[in-house]
């Protein structure tokens, strides 16, 4: 599903948040509320060849690496997208993918002002200039404990390169 629908919005020139990562990221959200039975009945509609556009890895019967659980491959599927967005090259984290990880951050923050970010969001953002942006989100959803934990890493950050 996601890689698919990256691959249009690609194809056509449209924005990869509004076109694809966004409405994936509310299938995730959507799974989550929802009893696994519901879930796998969607994932099991797309079972065969098709279900290699739906997860990472498949076996054409199930996600690979989520233990059987739909909408932990979607969430796996969701990470993959944002690693391989922006400039492709591995490792490098472009301001257009530090955009993608900034709008999937605020999207969580959003609909689940009580629980931590995925750690595939926060690793990547406390990293470098995006930082700035997550101390952002922190304040802006009143997330005080993980805005000083942030600012107290980057502290130690500098101290650390200063010696």
């Amino acid at each position: 599903l996601l890689g698919l629908a990256l691959r249009v919005a690609a194809a056509h020139g449209l924005d990869p948040w509004q076109s694809a990562l966004q409405p994936f990221l509310a299938l995730c959200f959507e799974a989550d509320a929802q009893s696994p039975e519901k879930t796998a009945l969607v994932a099991d509609a797309a079972r065969g060849p098709a279900q290699a556009l739906m997860f990472v890895r498949s076996d054409g019967s199930e996600a690979l690496g989520a233990g059987g659980d739909a909408a932990r491959g979607w969430w796996q599927a969701l990470e993959h997208a944002l690693k391989a967005s922006g400039d492709g090259k591995e490792g490098s984290v472009d301001a257009s993918r530090r955009r993608l990880y900034s709008l999937a951050a605020e999207e969580l923050l959003t609909r689940r002002p009580k629980e931590s970010l995925p750690e595939f969001l926060t690793k990547v953002l406390s990293d470098g200039p995006s930082w700035v942006s997550l101390l952002r989100l922190f304040m802006k959803h009143g997330r005080l404990e993980d805005a000083v934990d942030l600012l107290t890493e980057q502290v130690q950050r500098c101290e650390g390169a200063a010696r």
